[in-house]
């Protein structure tokens, strides 16, 4: 039995590659339905694992060092974190020197970017619904630790550690949170003064959110009325709240300064009442 049918028989679809070009035409239908035995006893060339429903969930999260070496940095944030969810994941070497992450995900995970470097590279990106990636054994790939053909899903909580990790690293300069309402937008002297001297994390707790993790200045965050997982991070990004969540009052995806989270917190976005409020404590 060849690598291509062990795969197929272990429940992922897959296609033959010359490098990580696929061989073989119309290779988007094996993402509609594994191939057959028969079809890939004459397959040939490096081995590429077709991702999302049709291999289980499948995601691989791919590390490009060459752009931004964070590989050990996610270790071991990750495992100060949640350290049993790295004994459910698949791991191997690629021959950039980069590295593979698989595991099965409870949802529809799909193609993302989640952290570039200064320059805007990608460093971090999954493969999921509509990817695929080439793995070991084929040349220059290297198993580093766990088995593809063994893996199980893991939970929705446990994957958003995983992602969120890795687009705390992400160097690439976000869209920075500003008011709807310009007329809402006044004293940004006082607010400066605000952003220059405070923490926004004891504000943040006082309204439910929790420390899960800090490492250094960074610390990871998690949403109130959530048990598990990681919602948001404060200084990951330098004196920047950034929360991946889409279930709390701050937009998914933007940077906020420490007085955008006081004004939204304590005055529901009303910039111009939150420098009242800081001008009377005395900022």
């Amino acid at each position: 039995m060849n690598i291509f049918q062990k795969a197929i028989k272990s429940g992922y679809s897959c296609i033959p590659c010359h490098g990580k070009i696929p061989s073989v035409s119309s290779w988007k239908k094996y993402m509609e339905r594994r191939p057959s035995i028969s079809e890939a006893e004459s397959w040939t060339g490096n081995i590429a694992i077709i991702c999302g429903k049709i291999s289980g969930g499948l995601v691989c999260i791919d590390f490009d060092v060459k752009n931004g070496d964070k590989w050990n940095e996610w270790q071991t944030d990750v495992n100060n974190i949640e350290p049993k969810v790295l004994s459910k994941i698949y791991v191997e070497t690629t021959p950039s020197g980069g590295y593979h992450v698989c595991y099965k995900s409870p949802g529809n995970s799909r193609n993302m970017k989640l952290a570039c470097n200064k320059n805007g590279t990608a460093t971090i990106e999954t493969r999921g619904i509509g990817g695929y990636f080439v793995c070991a054994p084929s040349v220059g790939y290297t198993v580093y630790f766990g088995k593809l053909s063994t893996l199980k899903k893991i939970t929705e909580a446990e994957e958003s550690i995983l992602l969120a990790v890795a687009e705390s690293y992400n160097e690439f300069e976000k869209e920075e949170y500003k008011p709807v309402h310009k007329k809402e937008v006044s004293g940004n002297t006082v607010l400066n003064r605000y952003d220059s001297v405070t923490d926004p994390v004891p504000l943040l707790q006082a309204h439910g959110w929790k420390v899960v993790f800090n490492r250094g200045e960074k610390v990871y965050l998690r949403r109130p009325g959530k048990n598990d997982g990681i919602s948001a991070t404060w200084n990951a990004i330098p004196k920047r709240f950034y929360c991946f969540s889409t279930s709390t009052v701050f937009d998914s995806g933007k940077l906020y300064k420490p007085s955008a989270v006081y004004s939204i917190l304590e005055h529901n976005g009303n910039f111009s009442k939150a420098a009242k409020h800081l001008r009377n404590k005395g900022f």
